[in-house]
């Protein structure tokens, strides 16, 4: 089982990235059913293992149109080989989408030909997911899927937020999106106060999470959102016109008092991100922001008390600025500039 002191991923939280994690977790599953089959012929023989694959195959309608072809070329070549002209791996791993999606955005779990659900039945299919953590924690590792396992432990956090419990911290690390330094801080800050299992009550977590830039709340319970897992673009300002920045090691956040400058050579402004040496002008701060969500490390170069330009990198939690106070800060500048 994974340690709980171990913090091995970042968590999905776009689509391409839901795509990757999915595509993943599906080409391990078939990688393992590989050896199980090998297993099977090392310790029953080789009459056993066709006979035990062939009926894994039939009864998961993998082999509907392939039983004569799995008849004909045994296991190990249907299902190493060819698989993927018969089996869908992406369809048997469909909950582990299901999973990582709950995790990241906190969305219920899809269906073929879903039709609207209720509050109450979305809180039932998600409990369900919720109740799968222990057995995916204990089996994941026998399908060669351990190193994904992270997943589960962000699927039982959000869950305790959900529906009541206790946090595990591997999991709050994943639905705050901070690193393990951060989270430490937070520790000593006397933020959290992790008990001797490691887990935060539900009480302390929730506001801590609600000041995190990353976290999502959960969507399930709004009737109104269609639980879409799209890309998010963090410029769009929330229900109270804010929007996140980061910040940097000092507290100074990338607002445009501090980092815009005036474009040399032509009219308007210039922002400069990324690392020394290798920085880009970037001519729109919502652009430059983007940039930065989307940047492994955010680096920007900025005007310090002195009034002199370096570059910093973010630091702990983004936070949060209203939109019209951004705006507003870009449009001083180019009337002083003007």
């Amino acid at each position: 089982m994974q340690d709980r002191n171990t913090f091995l991923s970042v968590l999905p939280r776009v689509n391409e990235q839901l795509a990757d994690f999915h595509f993943e977790v599906a080409h391990s599953f078939g990688s393992r059913l590989v050896m199980l089959g090998e297993a099977l012929e090392v310790f029953l023989g080789e009459a056993a293992a066709q006979a035990t694959m062939r009926m894994l195959a039939v009864s998961l309608k993998w082999a509907i149109d392939g039983e004569e072809v799995f008849d004909r070329i045994g296991w190990r070549e249907f299902i190493g080989d060819i698989s993927e002209e018969h089996i869908s791996y992406l369809s048997v791993t469909q909950v582990w989408w299901d999973a990582c999606a709950y995790a990241s955005h906190g969305v219920t779990p899809r269906e073929r030909d879903d039709t609207p659900l209720s509050i109450e039945e979305r809180a039932i299919r998600i409990r369900g997911l919720v109740a799968q953590v222990p057995l995916m924690l204990r089996y994941g590792p026998l399908m060669g899927l351990a190193e994904y396992l992270f997943v589960w432990r962000a699927v039982q956090a959000r869950g305790a937020l959900d529906f009541g419990g206790r946090l595990p911290m591997d999991g709050l690390q994943l639905l705050a999106g901070i690193s393990q330094a951060a989270m430490r801080n937070a520790v000593i800050a006397g933020d959290l106060h992790p008990d001797a299992a490691g887990d935060v009550a539900v009480e302390e977590a929730e506001p801590w999470l609600a000041r995190r830039r990353e976290f999502q709340p959960s969507r399930w319970r709004d009737s109104n959102d269609d639980q879409y897992v799209g890309d998010q673009d963090p410029t769009e300002p929330d229900a109270d016109g804010l929007i996140w920045v980061p910040q940097d090691a000092e507290g100074i956040p990338f607002t445009p008092a501090y980092v815009v400058r005036g474009a040399k050579g032509r009219a308007g402004i210039s922002i400069s991100i990324g690392a020394k040496g290798a920085e880009d002008q970037v001519p729109d701060y919502y652009a430059a922001l983007q940039k930065l969500a989307q940047a492994r490390v955010a680096r920007w170069r900025r005007r310090n008390s002195a009034g002199n330009w370096g570059v910093v990198r973010a630091r702990g939690a983004w936070v949060s600025v209203r939109k019209a106070e951004i705006d507003q800060q870009i449009a001083d500048f180019v009337s002083r500039e003007s």
